[in-house]
């Protein structure tokens, strides 16, 4: 039978110079800490809330115009380019 791994908030896990043992390692994957992907939704969500605060900007100064031949396609394409 395994023993269950308990991680409290606000544990310290590792001090600087410890060496990692198997179960400081199991600990760190466990909490998180050794994900190398990143989450990309913060990113997409700021893509979109920009171009909606850029689209109210030019309705609201009366640039229609300019808004869908020119800011609507940069900033498609700009997010486009960070997924």
């Amino acid at each position: 039978m395994v023993d269950p791994i308990i991680v409290r908030e606000g544990q310290l896990l590792v001090e600087e110079g410890q060496i990692i043992t198997s179960d400081i390692y199991n600990q760190l994957r466990l909490v998180g800490l050794l994900d190398d992907h990143s989450n990309t939704y913060p990113y997409i969500g700021l893509g979109i809330l920009v171009l909606l605060l850029v689209a109210m900007l030019a309705y609201y100064l009366g640039v229609q115009k300019l808004l869908f031949n020119i800011i609507i396609p940069i900033c498609s394409c700009l997010l486009l380019f960070m997924l």
